[in-house]
């Protein structure tokens, strides 16, 4: 008997998403980018604390739409920011 592992749901998403297509492979997003994050300095660095199964849908999320984590939190950041404040 296998145990299944906390990569076991992450893996099977990916492989679902395995279809074979004629279009040529999406360049990552990341080729495209000129300095990282971490040297931008229109960026800053956040720790912030998830529930894990918010933090395992976010990151299986990246995988399967190859949109970084940050990206992601960003966007639901400002969707927050959009329906709880009107004069920031």
């Amino acid at each position: 008997m296998t145990e299944e592992t906390r990569f076991d749901s992450l893996i099977d998403a990916l492989s679902s998403n395995d279809e074979p297509t004629d279009e040529p492979a999406k360049a990552s997003k990341k080729a495209d980018k000129q300095k990282p994050k971490h040297k931008d300095p229109n960026y800053k660095q956040v720790g912030i604390y998830l529930p894990t199964d918010l933090h395992r849908r976010m990151k299986i999320a990246s995988a399967a739409t190859d949109v970084e984590t940050s990206e992601i939190a960003a966007a639901g950041i400002e969707l927050w920011l959009a329906a709880n404040t009107s004069d920031i």
